[in-house]
């Protein structure tokens, strides 16, 4: 999907696939790519690659990451990626807070489980007054720089850097982002309603069996320390999978 402010253009997928075997976390990846023809150039010379992502394009990354990941279901172990390509740029509004907003709409949209939407907001103050997504020029005269990513129940993140404001102002422009927040939540339902796709069928994983194995797996090994780091000294890991599949041959067995 595309979400355009102003002239500038972002272009967010996502793409799933197949849980890795034995992994005990969740392999999401988030990617926010800047390409020079955004803003109407192609890298000269000898280099016409793109290079790696800068500094600000990592950081817009993580600032996606960080309030998209727990909305997944607790479990939930297939593989996503979710790329942000700033496909263009009017050079007056920055594109970062809407990757949040682009990312929730398009898993919105997919048959992936998700708890909710969520939205990302940039919130600057210019001469006195609280401003949603501020331009590049406005944040250089701003004395706030606030981001506040929520849902309609609860904050998911802030980042904040100010110039000595005041308690009583910062919650002001919290609660200023919150509000902008659940009308960019209310927008994405719309969109998720009309275009969206049905949910995949997923069954979270009996956690109490989890606990259990683990503590079998901890009965076996009581007292084995002394083996196990003799085993990692000597073999290194080949002598740590050694015992691991003895405990499995056990475990089965059983």
């Amino acid at each position: 999907m595309t979400i355009r402010y102003g002239d500038t253009v972002l272009l967010v997928t996502v793409c799933e696939g197949e849980p890795r075997p034995g992994i005990d976390f969740f392999p999401l990846t988030v990617d926010f790519e800047e390409r020079m023809y955004a803003i109407g150039k192609v890298p000269g010379s000898f280099f016409r690659r793109e290079g790696r992502p800068g500094t600000d394009a990592t950081l817009a990354a993580r600032m996606t990451d960080r309030p998209i990941r727990p909305l997944f279901p607790k479990g939930f172990k297939r593989e996503v990626q979710i790329s942000c390509l700033l496909i263009a740029s009017d050079r007056q509004n920055p594109a970062e807070p809407f990757a949040t907003v682009g990312a929730s709409v398009a898993i919105g949209m997919s048959p992936l489980p998700f708890e909710q939407p969520v939205s990302s907001v940039a919130v600057g103050r210019v001469n006195g007054k609280l401003k949603a997504f501020p331009t590049y020029e406005e944040q250089e005269q701003s004395d706030l720089e606030l981001t506040v990513a929520a849902t309609d129940d609860s904050i998911v993140m802030l980042e904040v850097g100010a110039k000595e404001v005041s308690e009583a102002d910062l919650i002001a422009a919290i609660e200023y982002g919150e509000k902008v927040c659940r009308e960019l939540n209310a927008l994405q339902r719309e969109v998720i309603a009309a275009f969206g796709k049905p949910k995949m069928a997923w069954v979270a994983p009996n956690a109490d069996a989890e606990i259990a194995l683990k503590e079998r797996v901890k009965k076996i090994l009581a007292g084995r320390e002394e083996e196990l780091m003799s085993a990692l000294k000597g073999e290194g890991f080949r002598g740590i999978d050694e015992i691991g599949k003895q405990v499995t041959e056990q475990i089965s067995k059983e």
